[in-house]
């Protein structure tokens, strides 16, 4: 029973995996497939075929069992090997069409034709390849795939006469220095933006993360000499952009930026290999530009990000286009909302942003907020219903859904949705009666009381309690800040809109 268990999970990992890479393809990459499989005539290139055919033709409705039975009859496991065979071949395909095409790839080619060669007994040829692949990698800092070079070619020594091991391992030595500060930088900045994404920017900022990157900060400006290689370069500039981030030193960070894309320009430190790092720091600039309320400076600054992420054959698309939208739309919403309205609309469509639920729920929730300030209710409430009825919106931290459903509040209240407001209060003071009991949460605890009362008041200015209720919450934050901490502003709206009543 458990070798089945598991052969049936190998079988299912293998189909979704041939699926999603087949979907992944673009249509050169299955030209050039089907022309080297097209080499070989045999009946299992023509059930693969056969196969691939079926499921870009089919889509959805895509039945394998019916293919199974059509090719096989009952015999399931000659299919299952037709998937397999099918995905590897793809595999090999995928290789040697971007092999040459990536430089990490094209040097662990040198390094994979060495080591055969080595097996051969061809020593000299051996190292000489070896030596190709030291010097690209050293060229290119691919500092991971340098050590493996030296750690072939110090076994390579074993069988060679005249290599100067003790050389081979002092470069090992410093190579692994270089990876120490490297990888302690990227571990730091990986929880970061981990915190960032999990927490959706609403909950405490991570002391313990800033004082990591404080001291990796202090440790680099004190020692400069050690940033020797564009790719600590760009490590410091992600790292210092983080700290000032996270201590939203708006002004300082624009600063800092404009002057690292300035000295980055001048020694042509942006590449392809670290294109992602300069769309990163237009992203940064874009939005630090919003908070220093230079807003065109920013729309513009988002319009550079746009044609940053078309360079490199459009490389960093999927990862940024997100960024370029989130650019225009928190300054249109300053600037004009219809405007911003017409870019969340069309970001809406964006394959890539449906894809990922953080994306999806940031578009989704500041249509809302678009539509709630041009007093549009019914729209703004289908849009944040799109967010709470969605599958995955209860694994987002509880921060997160709280400001949502505080938000799906007001709405509701403003459209007169008093029956379902009482069920909806009663059920979020139960779910959320931890969370509420918090003192960083006695805002959305307040929100939520004070919308219970104005159910059942006509007047607010001859409720003292109400009154007093809302004084009380207006006091934790100023509306500079709450416009930070909320999704629709509690402060604005009760001082704007309930208390005008």
């Amino acid at each position: 029973m458990i070798i089945l268990r598991l052969q049936n999970e190998k079988n299912l990992l293998v189909m979704n995996t041939l699926y999603e890479l087949i979907d992944s393809m673009s249509k050169e990459e299955l030209r050039i497939f089907k022309l080297i499989s097209n080499r070989v005539k045999t009946s299992n290139i023509r059930k693969e075929f056969v196969l691939l055919s079926n499921y870009k033709r089919l889509g959805d409705t895509f039945n394998e069992d019916k293919l199974s039975k059509k090719l096989y009859g009952e015999n399931k496991n000659a299919f299952y090997r037709l998937k397999n065979r099918l995905l590897s071949n793809i595999i090999n395909s995928l290789t040697f069409q971007h092999i040459n095409k990536d430089n990490d790839l094209s040097t662990f080619k040198l390094i994979l034709i060495g080591k055969k060669l080595k097996e051969k007994g061809l020593y000299d040829l051996c190292y000489s390849l070896f030596k190709l692949a030291e010097k690209k990698a050293e060229k290119l800092e691919l500092f991971e795939l340098l050590n493996i070079v030296y750690l072939e070619i110090i076994k390579l020594s074993y069988e060679k006469a005249g290599i100067n091991v003790g050389v081979y391992l002092a470069k090992r030595k410093m190579n692994n220095q270089r990876l120490i500060k490297i990888n302690e930088i990227d571990d730091v900045l990986a929880m970061v933006n981990y915190n960032m994404k999990k927490d959706q920017n609403y909950s405490d900022v991570n002391q313990k993360t800033i004082k990591l990157l404080e001291k990796i900060t202090t440790d680099y400006s004190l020692h400069p000499e050690t940033v020797n290689s564009a790719t600590l370069k760009v490590k410091i500039i992600q790292t210092i952009s983080k700290l000032l981030l996270q201590k939203k030193k708006y002004v300082e960070l624009e600063e800092f930026l404009k002057q690292s894309i300035k000295e980055c320009a001048a020694k042509n430190i942006f590449s392809k290999k670290t294109h992602d790092v300069k769309l990163q720091v237009l992203t940064y600039l874009t939005n630090c530009l919003f908070k220093n309320k230079k807003y065109k400076e920013s729309i513009a600054a988002a319009h550079e990000l746009r044609k940053a992420i078309d360079e490199h054959d459009g490389i960093g698309f999927n990862k940024y286009i997100f960024y370029y939208y989130n650019g225009l739309v928190i300054n249109y919403s300053i600037l004009d909302k219809t405007k911003a309205i017409e870019v969340l609309l069309k970001a809406k469509n964006e394959e890539v942003i449906i894809a990922s639920d953080y994306h999806y729920f940031f578009i989704c929730s500041n249509l809302a907020l678009q539509y709630f300030d041009k007093k549009n209710f019914k729209p703004a409430i289908k849009n944040l219903s799109r967010i709470i009825q969605h599958k995955n919106f209860l694994n987002f931290d509880l921060s997160f859904q709280i400001k949502i459903i505080a938000a799906e509040l007001i709405i509701r209240y403003e459209i007169g949705d008093f029956d379902i407001l009482e069920a909806r209060i009663k059920s979020i003071n139960l779910r959320f009666k931890e969370l509420l009991a918090k003192p960083h949460f006695n805002r959305e605890k307040m929100i939520i009381k004070i919308i219970s009362k104005l159910i059942y008041v006509q007047r607010v200015d001859l409720n003292e309690s109400l009154k007093n209720d809302i004084n009380q919450l207006l006091s934790i934050a100023s509306v500079e800040e709450a416009d930070e901490l909320d999704v629709i502003n509690y402060n604005k709206w009760l001082s704007e809109t309930v208390l005008r009543k």
